[in-house]
């Protein structure tokens, strides 16, 4: 509800501007190529039984 409606249950307001920057970013990225090449973000590859997914 936070990203589509500003509705702020269950989300603490110093983190909402934050979680909706991220939100904007997933949804506007057209791969995850673009989001990991942001330098703030640190993405990963999983091993294990978690392999080929991204973290």
């Amino acid at each position: 509800m936070l990203y589509e409606n500003d509705g702020l249950l269950g989300v603490s307001a110093a983190s909402a501007g934050k979680i909706k920057r991220i939100l904007a970013a997933l949804e506007f990225a057209d791969d995850l190529s673009q989001i990991s090449s942001l330098p703030r973000w640190k993405l990963h590859q999983l091993k294990g039984n978690r392999s080929g997914e991204i973290a």
